[in-house]
């Protein structure tokens, strides 16, 4: 009986033993493997997450360096001279020489240089004017609603007693590439 027994508990032992061994193999390990699986793919993706935030800072600053530089080419634009108004700006350089005392010896605008957004138009300026009148025709200039730059300025004694001065300005003038403006 005791035989009968020990042949009985093998039977059933050994078919228990495989259905677990096949569980274990088909149904745990696999599983396990793709739990594993998934766990590294969050754990890359929290590391990843994690960068992101340290970033948000330079991504940050550089969101306000992109406005900031939007601005600084808007005002750009807007200052600078439409083909249209040249002429009426030329007046208006003329008047306000002549309104701060300056006789005016040569004004003189030169060929335009094409840039990729603009153009820079160079005059040839050249007046005589008390020195005073020269520091307020200076100021007038970069009060007038267009972007101009002063080049080369030489100023010499235009007389004997020290009160007139001869001027000789080279200005360049901003305008809108009508070829290539936005």
């Amino acid at each position: 009986m005791k035989e009968k027994l020990a042949k009985g508990g093998w039977v059933v032992t050994i078919p228990v033993s495989l259905m677990a061994l096949a569980y274990v193999t088909l149904f745990f390990l696999p599983r396990m493997r793709a739990i594993s699986d998934v766990r590294q793919q969050l754990r890359q993706r929290e590391d990843f997450i994690s960068q992101a935030d340290k970033l948000q800072p330079t991504n940050d600053r550089v969101a306000k360096e992109l406005h900031e530089t939007q601005e600084y080419c808007e005002t750009w634009r807007s200052r600078a001279v439409d083909e249209r108004q040249l002429e009426a700006l030329f007046s208006k350089i003329g008047q306000l020489a002549e309104g701060n005392g300056a006789r005016i010896l040569r004004f003189e605008p030169q060929p335009a240089v094409t840039h990729a957004r603009l153009r820079t138009i160079p005059i040839l300026f050249n007046f005589s004017a008390p020195f005073a009148s020269v520091q307020q025709l200076a100021r007038g200039l970069e009060e007038l609603p267009a972007s101009i730059w002063v080049d080369h300025l030489k100023i010499e004694n235009a007389d004997q007693d020290g009160k007139s001065v001869k001027v000789e300005m080279k200005l360049v003038l901003f305008a809108d590439n009508p070829e290539k403006s936005d």
